[in-house]
C-alpha cells in the first residue's frame, strides 16, 4: 500500500534520467541463399520516449577482402513513375493483452508517426477485456461506452496515424464467444452502427472498417455461412452511419489456408453484388513476394469483382512471436530483419495490391523480455528496432521511382539490390541499397543526370547493420537504459558536400544483413565533410545497469503477483496485470491507517548530474494512478547525510489525478544519493 507521505530521494539528469516505476496498489563461398523461408494534427503528443537524433559513428565499416560484387545505376534524367507512399506505410498492431493498458500504445504514437506510419490496423475493439465498448445491464438494456478506446485511438489520430479498425472480437452482451458469431444479427449490427456513428460525430469519416480478423483458425468458431451474414450486417451497417467509409473483409491468414476460406467468401461476393464491399482483404506470410496479389485478384475477376482492391492487412516472414531473443525482427540478422523488410517493400511498387500492413508496429506478447522473438518495429518497452529503422528510411522517399539498373551477385532474386526515387523538381533525390544475402557485398552505385550542375550537392548516407541502427547490439537481456541505444537509430556515416557535377559515383560496402540509404540535394554549403553532431540520449540513471542500488523503508515482495522493490528501476514503464507474470512495480508494505511514511533511496554510485526525477505510476485501466503519493519531498545529497529538497507536493494526487510519467524538474546539480 503506497503510503500518501513519501519522502523520496532520488534524481534524473536532462539527457540523463532516472525514471522509477513506483506502480503501486492502495493496496566462405559467396551464396545467394535468400533470407526467407521457401514456402494537421489536433494536438501533438511528445514521444515518449523522445527520440534523440542519430549517433556519431565511432568508426565505419570496411569491405572484407572476400565481399561479393554487384553494380547499381540509374540515369536521373528518366521520366519514372509516381509512388504512393500511403499504400506500403501501414502496419497491423497485434491483439497483444498488453494493449489492456491504454497508455502503452499510445505512449508510442508519436515514434509511430516519426518512423513515417500513416495507418495502423486494429483489433479486439469489441473485446470485454481490452475496451469493453458494448454492455449489458440486468434487464438485458444493451448500452456503450466509448471511453477506452477513445483513450487509444484519438492520440493516434492527433499524431497523424489513422486507424483502421477490424470489426472484432464478440462482447459477452452479444455472444456467449468471444470468436463466435452473435446471438443476434441485429443487435450486433447496432454495435457496429454505434461504433462507426461515434467516431463519425468526432469527425472521423472515411475510415477503413475490416469485418473480423483471422476467420481461416481459432479466431471464428463459426462457419464460412455465419461469417458471410455477419458481414453483410457489419458492411452495412458502416454504410449506414458512414457512408464515406470503406469496408470489406474476407481477412483469411492466407489465400489458399485449410478450407479455402477465402474463396468462399470471394465467391459470396460475387453472388452478392448489393453486399457493400470497398475492398477484399487477406494476409500474407511465408514469402518474400506478394502472390496473394495475383492470385487474389484471379478468384475476384472470376466471381465478376474485377474492380475491387485487395488489402493485405498482415504481413511479415512468418506469424511466429516467440523465435527466440535475436530472431523475428530482433536484429539485422534475423529472418524478418531490415534486409527482408526493404526488399518486400520495394516489390509493393509491382504488386496488384493496393494496401500493405505490417505486423506488428509495437510488440507486447511476452512482455516481461526485452527481445523475445516477436514481429514489431518497437520493442515493449519502447526502443525502435532496426526494422523500424527502415520504414523511416522509406518514409523519406521522394514522389517517383526512377528506373535503375542492379546487376551482380545474388541481385537475380533481388537480395542484393536497390530503389532510387526524385522529388518533383528533380532536385531532391533518394537511395535505398539493400543486402539480404548471407555474404557481405561491395555495391558499385553510378548515377547520371543529376540537375547540380551549377551547384555544390550533399551526400548523406545512413547505415543499418550488425552495428548501426540496430539496439539488439547493444544488449538483449536488459532494458536499454538510455532511450535511444548507443546503437538504435540509424547512424549517418558520412555527410559532405561535393562540387557541382552531373553524375556521382561511388562503392558503397553491404555487409550481410544490411540497408544503406544515400540523400543527394542541392546545397550552398561549401565543399568539405559536413560535420555531425547528435544530440545526447536520455540516460535513466535509476536503470539496475547504471548503477543504481535501491533502498527502501519496506516492500510488498510478491513476485507471482508483480510487486518487489527491484521493479523500481528495472526499466519498465508500465503495468500489465492480465497474466500470470505480471509486471506492477513497487509498493510499500500495508497500513492500517491511510496515511504514513516511507522512503526510497537510489545510489548511483557516485556523484552525477542530475535535474529531473521521473515517477511511472501504476497505470491499469482499473488502477490508473492508483496509490501515487500526496504529500511527498524529493531530495539529493552528496554523502547520504546531508539532504537537499529539490521538489515538495502537497495535495498532489488530488490535485493532478497522475496518470502516466509524472517528472519533476529542478535546477541542474551533482548528487549521489
Amino acid at each position: 500500500m503506497l503510503p500518501r507521505s513519501s519522502p523520496i530521494a532520488a534524481q534524473r539528469l536532462r539527457r540523463a534520467l532516472i525514471a522509477i516505476a513506483i506502480a503501486a496498489t492502495v493496496a566462405v563461398t559467396a551464396s545467394c541463399t535468400a533470407s526467407t523461408p521457401t514456402p494537421t494534427p489536433v494536438k501533438q503528443y511528445p514521444p515518449a520516449p523522445a527520440f534523440a537524433a542519430s549517433q556519431d559513428v565511432v568508426s565505419d565499416l570496411s569491405a572484407t577482402p572476400k565481399a561479393q560484387a554487384a553494380s547499381f545505376s540509374a540515369g536521373l534524367k528518366s521520366n519514372g513513375a509516381a509512388i504512393d507512399l500511403s499504400r506500403l506505410l501501414n502496419a497491423s498492431q497485434g491483439g497483444y493483452a498488453a494493449t489492456r493498458n491504454l497508455h502503452w500504445l499510445t505512449g508510442q504514437a508519436a515514434q509511430m508517426s516519426s518512423m513515417g506510419l500513416r495507418q495502423v490496423r486494429l483489433d479486439h475493439v469489441f473485446d470485454d477485456a481490452t475496451y469493453h465498448v458494448v454492455r449489458k445491464d440486468a434487464a438485458g438494456k444493451i448500452s456503450y461506452d466509448f471511453t477506452a478506446l477513445d483513450r487509444v485511438l484519438i492520440p493516434l489520430v492527433d499524431n497523424g496515424i489513422t486507424p483502421f479498425i477490424a470489426l472484432s472480437y464478440m462482447p459477452s452482451a452479444l455472444g456467449s464467444k468471444l470468436f463466435g458469431p452473435p446471438d443476434s444479427l441485429g443487435a450486433w449490427g447496432n454495435a457496429v452502427t454505434a461504433l462507426v456513428s461515434h467516431y463519425r460525430d468526432l469527425g472521423h469519416t472515411g475510415w477503413d472498417y475490416e469485418v473480423w480478423n483471422e476467420i481461416d483458425n481459432v479466431h471464428w468458431t463459426g462457419n464460412i455461412r455465419q461469417y458471410d451474414e455477419l458481414y453483410a450486417t457489419s458492411a452495412n451497417a458502416v454504410k449506414a452511419a458512414d457512408p464515406t467509409a470503406q469496408v470489406g473483409g474476407g481477412t483469411a491468414s492466407g489465400l489458399t489456408s485449410d478450407g479455402h476460406w477465402s474463396g468462399q467468401f470471394i465467391k459470396y461476393l460475387g453472388a452478392n453484388p448489393s453486399v457493400p464491399a470497398d475492398f477484399f482483404s487477406v494476409h500474407s506470410y511465408w514469402s518474400d513476394k506478394w502472390v496473394e496479389g495475383p492470385n487474389s485478384r484471379a478468384l475476384l475477376d472470376a466471381a465478376g469483382r474485377k474492380d475491387l482492391p485487395i488489402y493485405l492487412t498482415e504481413w511479415n516472414n512468418q506469424p511466429e512471436l516467440t523465435q527466440g531473443a535475436g530472431e523475428g525482427s530482433d536484429s539485422n540478422s534475423s529472418r524478418s530483419g531490415p534486409a527482408y523488410i526493404a526488399k518486400r517493400l520495394f516489390r509493393t511498387f509491382d504488386s496488384e495490391a493496393v494496401k500493405f500492413s505490417y505486423f506488428t508496429p509495437i510488440e507486447g506478447l511476452m512482455f516481461n523480455l526485452p527481445y523475445n522473438g516477436d514481429l514489431g518495429l518497437i520493442t515493449v518497452d519502447g526502443h525502435r528496432k532496426a526494422s523500424g529503422n527502415v520504414f523511416e528510411m522509406y518514409s523519406h522517399l521522394e514522389s517517383t521511382l526512377v528506373p535503375a539498373k542492379v546487376t551482380g551477385a545474388c541481385t537475380e532474386d533481388q537480395d542484393v539490390f536497390g530503389l532510387i526515387t526524385k522529388s518533383a523538381k528533380g532536385t531532391a533525390i533518394k537511395v535505398i541499397l539493400w543486402n539480404n544475402s548471407n555474404d557481405d557485398t561491395e555495391m558499385s552505385v553510378k548515377l547520371t543526370g543529376l540537375p547540380f550542375a551549377n551547384t555544390n550537392f550533399r551526400v548523406q548516407q545512413k547505415n543499418i547493420n550488425a552495428t548501426q541502427g540496430n539496439g539488439f547490439a547493444d544488449g538483449h537481456t536488459t532494458v536499454a537504459s538510455t532511450y535511444p541505444s548507443a546503437s538504435e537509430n540509424a547512424p549517418i556515416v558520412s555527410d559532405e558536400s561535393l562540387k557541382p557535377a552531373e553524375s556521382y559515383s561511388d562503392v558503397v560496402f553491404l555487409p550481410s544483413k544490411s540497408v544503406v540509404s544515400i540523400d543527394l540535394a542541392p546545397t550552398a554549403t561549401k565543399r568539405g565533410a559536413i560535420a555531425r553532431s547528435a544530440e545526447p540520449p536520455q540516460y535513466n540513471l535509476a536503470a539496475k545497469n547504471s548503477g543504481a542500488a535501491i533502498t527502501v523503508s519496506s516492500s510488498i515482495e510478491d513476485a507471482k503477483l508483480g510487486w518487489g522493490q527491484a521493479r523500481l528501476n528495472d526499466g519498465r514503464r508500465h503495468s500489465f496485470e492480465f497474466s500470470a507474470e505480471p509486471i506492477r512495480g513497487w509498493s510499500s508494505a500495508k497500513h492500517a491507517e491511510p496515511t504514513a511514511t516511507e522512503w526510497v533511496q537510489l545510489d548511483l554510485g557516485s556523484v552525477k548530474p542530475v535535474d529531473t526525477v521521473a515517477l511511472w505510476p501504476r497505470d491499469s485501466q482499473t488502477d490508473d494512478g492508483a496509490g501515487f503519493p500526496d504529500d511527498f519531498t524529493i531530495q539529493g545529497s552528496v554523502d547520504g547525510a546531508k539532504w537537499v529538497t529539490l521538489y515538495t507536493a502537497t495535495g498532489y494526487e488530488k490535485a493532478k489525478n497522475p496518470s502516466g510519467e509524472q517528472a519533476f524538474e529542478f535546477a541542474a546539480a551533482k548528487y549521489r544519493y
